[in-house]
């Protein structure tokens, strides 16, 4: 019987075509507010030259990855406000559990790890927050920092968080600068985003 083959190149359940399948399209992405819109992204393969985030320790692939695709997202609205979402799949579902574990030791200790490690000031990592997504749930978390060049009353709003389904596992930064960051409760953006996420990982099974 003949092998399906995706657009994208490669058997359709192949691991670089599903890690590929989970990124979110830039139109796709939600952003800040109803008039923000994601208007340029980039996609590579493999985890690129820093993680993501302040958070992470190493790549995905370094916790047990198989193969990982990163897309870049910025705004013509703002230069300094990026997400970025990387889309994994692991070898089984218990290397993706226990990844996450080692997602959820990070977060943890991220606050020392982004002292110790760069040159952040004033680092504050919020307590994990479940977002409930079309494969199950997901976690999210903000880290704010300084300095904001040029800006001494800004703070870098830094939102990290990831949901896995099975083998696979998207994670997602949203990063913005401001005096303020004011959401109803399961409705920031990176709440929107791992919704969205969700689907997409849906779509892949």
């Amino acid at each position: 019987m003949p092998t399906a083959t995706s657009p994208l190149g490669g058997p359709s359940d192949s691991p670089p075509v599903r890690a590929r399948q989970v990124l979110i399209p830039k139109s796709r992405l939600p952003g800040f507010n109803e008039q923000w819109v994601w208007d340029h992204a980039s996609t590579r393969r493999g985890p690129g030259e820093q993680p993501p985030g302040v958070c992470l320790q190493s790549s995905l692939t370094a916790i047990g990855g198989v193969v990982e695709y990163r897309r870049s997202y910025s705004s013509s609205l703002s230069r300094r406000d990026t997400a970025v979402q990387v889309g994994v799949v692991f070898p089984d579902e218990q290397t993706a559990t226990t990844a996450v574990d080692v997602l959820r030791a990070w977060q943890q200790r991220c606050d020392a790890h982004a002292t110790e490690e760069g040159d952040l000031l004033r680092v504050q990592v919020s307590a994990v927050r479940t977002v409930r997504t079309k494969v199950g749930a997901g976690e999210q978390w903000m880290v704010t920092y300084r300095p904001v060049p040029g800006e001494p009353d800004s703070v870098w709003f830094n939102a990290e968080g990831y949901v896995r389904d099975g083998d696979t596992l998207t994670y997602l930064v949203i990063r913005s600068a401001g005096q303020d960051y004011n959401y109803p409760s399961g409705a920031e953006p990176i709440d929107n985003a791992l919704r969205t996420a969700g689907r997409y990982l849906l779509k892949t099974r």
